[in-house]
């Protein structure tokens, strides 16, 4: 059974930042829809949170017997040996978008 989904926002968020991840069945991909209020939660963080989130997802296909708290050790271990975050392009180019921003 096909089926397609849409986020609709109301504009109203009571909290700092909510983030709903959501199955896109037209190419099996993820949408990520960021609300947040501008002065709690920066875009450069959202991009952040965006880019680690992407990074455990895929080292957890990458190893998908291990618990994800040693996953997320192995990201943290690969972010330390980098001089910085990479651009959240990454994760776009790799079957995951983030919508609303």
């Amino acid at each position: 059974i096909r089926y397609k989904t849409k986020w609709y926002p109301n504009g109203a968020t009571t909290q700092a930042m909510y983030l709903t991840v959501m199955h896109r069945p037209e190419d099996n991909g993820l949408d990520f829809n960021f609300e947040h209020q501008i002065k709690a939660v920066s875009r450069e963080k959202l991009e952040y949170l965006y880019y680690y989130l992407c990074k455990i997802m895929f080292k957890g296909t990458e190893n998908p017997d291990l618990p994800i708290g040693d996953i997320i050790k192995l990201v943290y271990e690969d972010r330390e040996a980098l001089p910085g975050p990479a651009p959240s392009s990454e994760c776009r180019g790799r079957g995951f978008r983030s919508c609303g921003g």
